[in-house]
């Protein structure tokens, strides 16, 4: 390809009698030196200020108009430059273009590859660790290895199975109510789960040994208030409203871990 040249023939040199206007307005400047303003000459400064500015804009006039013409040559210059560098950007922003399908598609064929791997891998942990909660940017990266997904995803397993072993070990009898806090606040959350439901029990059985050891007093029927009746002298039948099933869940958990009889209707 030719080497773009540039030519400047005959370049524009501005002059103007400068010293000569320079002295000019030293000498004129020196008759308003010394003026001073008063009320009785406020008019005449203010016809001084009108003359100067009126000489001040003729000297702008001279040099916009100057400036003008020494432009005009480098913006049919410049037009004819962006010509030029038009042809190529056309060609630039095809490419990119190009590119930019290429790598969608690539990107898109990586996925199928991290589907595989996940499904491969995985194991019985996907409740626990959906492919869109481990995914990491880097694995559609072109460098990212096949081997170094798997070795993400098989940490991340490690760590679930050690979670599990820990609620399973601590949470008894709660694992399956702490295992489903822990898909959504991990492990911190399932253990705050087992605290909670293990002070629940507590507080119920600590109320109900403390019924049966107190004269029942009769109390008239209340919506959602346990009631009572005395069956025989050792045995005490109470009656329990509830509104929802988790709560009749945890009733019936009490129940049968403190080796109550209990009967729904």
């Amino acid at each position: 390809m030719s080497e773009f040249s540039v030519q400047i023939k005959q370049p524009v040199i501005i002059s103007g009698n400068f010293e000569e206007m320079q002295q000019e307005l030293s000498n004129m400047m020196q008759a308003y030196a010394g003026l001073e303003v008063t009320e009785e000459n406020l008019p005449e400064r203010k016809k001084d200020i009108a003359t100067l500015r009126k000489i001040k804009t003729a000297i702008e006039d001279k040099r916009k108009s100057a400036k003008k013409d020494y432009e005009k040559p480098f913006k049919a210059f410049e037009a004819e430059c962006k010509k030029l560098t038009g042809i190529i950007d056309k060609e630039i922003d095809r490419i990119n273009a190009d590119m930019d399908v290429y790598e969608k598609k690539r990107i898109a064929e990586k996925r199928k590859v991290i589907d595989r791997l996940y499904a491969e891998n995985i194991g019985d942990y996907a409740d626990y660790l959906p492919l869109a909660i481990i995914f990491r940017p880097q694995w559609d990266n072109k460098t990212y290895s096949e081997n170094n997904i798997i070795c993400d995803i098989q940490e991340a397993v490690l760590t679930v199975k050690t979670d599990m072993q820990t609620i399973n070990s601590m949470c008894e009898p709660w694992q399956e109510e702490c295992k489903a806090v822990y898909k959504v606040s991990g492990l911190t959350g399932a253990l705050q789960r087992y605290k909670d439901l293990e002070n629940a029990r507590k507080t119920a059985e600590a109320s109900v040994k403390a019924s049966e050891q107190q004269t029942p007093t009769p109390e008239p029927m209340e919506q959602e208030k346990p009631t009572e009746s005395r069956v025989d002298s050792d045995r005490w039948v109470f009656t329990i409203t509830v509104n929802n099933e988790t709560d009749a869940k945890f009733i019936r958990d009490t129940c049968e871990m403190c080796g109550y009889e209990y009967k729904e209707e």
